[in-house]
C-alpha cells in the first residue's frame, strides 16, 4: 500500500493530510502526482497513522481535532526541549 491508497483508505482529501501531519501541501501534491516519495520511514510512519485513522473511523471514535492538538502540543513539548537544551549549551560555553 502506498501513501496515496492509504490517505484514501483514511478518507483524507490531500488538503486534510496536510493538515493533519503539517505537512507542506506542495509536498504532498509531489507525493500524488509527481512520483516523488519521503524516506521509507517516513512513508512507513504515515501509512500507519493512516491506518489506526481509518480504523478509528470505522469504529467511530476518530476525533481530528484532539488529534492535531495533540500532535501540536508534541511538536510543543520538542521545541520547548530544544530551546532548553540549546539554553544550557550557552550557559556550558560561557562557563568554561
Amino acid at each position: 500500500m502506498d501513501l496515496k491508497q492509504a490517505r484514501k483508505v483514511a478518507g483524507l482529501s490531500r488538503s486534510e493530510l496536510s493538515k493533519y501531519f503539517g505537512i507542506p501541501m506542495t509536498t504532498v501534491d509531489n507525493w500524488d502526482y509527481h512520483g516523488v516519495l519521503p524516506p521509507v520511514w517516513v512513508e512507513r510512519l504515515i501509512i500507519n497513522e493512516l491506518l489506526r485513522i481509518a480504523e478509528e473511523k470505522n469504529k467511530g471514535t476518530f476525533n481530528p481535532v484532539k488529534q492535531v492538538i495533540e500532535i501540536r502540543k508534541l511538536q510543543n513539548d520538542r521545541d520547548y526541549l530544544k530551546m532548553v537544551q540549546e539554553q544550557e549549551k550557552k550557559r556550558e560555553s560561557r562557563q568554561k
